[in-house]
């Protein structure tokens, strides 16, 4: 099915703007201050490319003729053994997020006099969710997935979750002066929130298919562009002057030690922090599982609302 493409092409879309998005890192930020240098125009390509793309998802998602034939043949199940696995990550992301946030890795929850119990709640709440997870999707694989109040409720608590990372996310970034350095990562958090949603309406047989599966696609772009293509700048050749401004300080790296504990050449606020990392992982497994039951039909149940039919 023609839907099922999708998922490869916002895989792909990813990687290339991943690559993208290095080059615009490496090239495009001064080391000292995180401003883009003038005249980059790695720093143009960037935006206008994740823009394109998702304009191009929201195209693909909503045309008419695929929609109605995609209604027309609505299997009962997500696909097998690779949904599995797609879950399984998704939910092993969420803990060890959860885990690395008590250890003290999110520093936008340390607030108050007291860090330590708002780091805890937080890691705490994201074990407890991934609980909520795994039985939703348990659910969902052995076909017992139904529109009840229960289903219901356990399906929302991802959705609470994903806006409390939203405002952590805020809390971290907000008083960076550069908008690149966070504004994909956030995005990606906005659409994976707005998915989740979408999942958890199907559950009050309030589900729009088309609309969930582009918050879920772009999801997926934008998690990939943002941790690979953080990733990948760590390995790539840096701009002369980045060079230059490490050599004059007397040192061979910029002195910040990144998520993969090595240290890079790179202004702090282009490194996301280990739950953030974590994160993405989640978003990536998350939402590549959801775009699978979705196109396979796992959460029709036994209603199509009439606006999509």
């Amino acid at each position: 099915m023609r839907y099922k493409n999708l998922i490869f092409l916002a895989l792909i879309g990813g990687l290339v703007a991943a690559v993208i998005r290095a080059f615009s890192i490496t090239q495009a930020v001064e080391i000292d201050t995180g401003l883009i240098r003038y005249g980059q125009a790695w720093a143009v390509i960037m935006p206008i490319f994740a823009g394109l793309f998702i304009g191009l998802l929201l195209f693909l998602t909503h045309e008419r003729k695929s929609k109605r034939q995609f209604l027309e043949h609505l299997a009962d199940k997500p696909d097998g053994i690779l949904w599995v696995i797609l879950e399984t990550g998704a939910v092993l992301f969420m803990l060890l997020s959860g885990v690395s946030d008590i250890i003290g890795g999110f520093r936008p929850t340390d607030i108050g006099e007291d860090p330590l119990w708002t780091r805890v709640v937080f890691g705490i709440t994201t074990i407890l969710v991934s609980a909520a997870v795994l039985f939703s999707a348990q659910k969902m694989f052995k076909k017992q997935a139904d529109a009840t109040p229960a289903n219901g409720l356990i399906a929302t608590l991802p959705v609470f979750w994903m806006a409390f990372a939203l405002i952590m996310a805020f809390w971290r970034h907000s008083g960076e002066p550069v908008l690149d350095a966070y504004i994909y990562g956030t995005l990606t958090l906005v659409f994976a929130a707005l998915a989740v949603s979408g999942t958890a309406g199907f559950y009050f047989r309030k589900g729009r298919h088309f609309n969930t599966l582009f918050y879920a696609l772009s999801a997926v772009f934008l998690a990939v562009l943002t941790a690979v293509g953080f990733v990948l700048a760590i390995f790539m050749p840096k701009h002369p002057d980045t060079v230059l401004a490490l050599a004059e300080s007397g040192r061979l790296v910029f002195e910040v030690k990144s998520v993969l504990g090595i240290q890079v050449a790179l202004h702090p606020n282009s490194i996301p922090s280990w739950p953030e990392m974590f994160m993405y992982g989640f978003v990536v497994c998350h939402m590549l599982a959801l775009s699978l039951g979705i196109t396979g039909g796992a959460y029709k149940f036994g209603v199509i609302p009439p606006q999509e039919k």
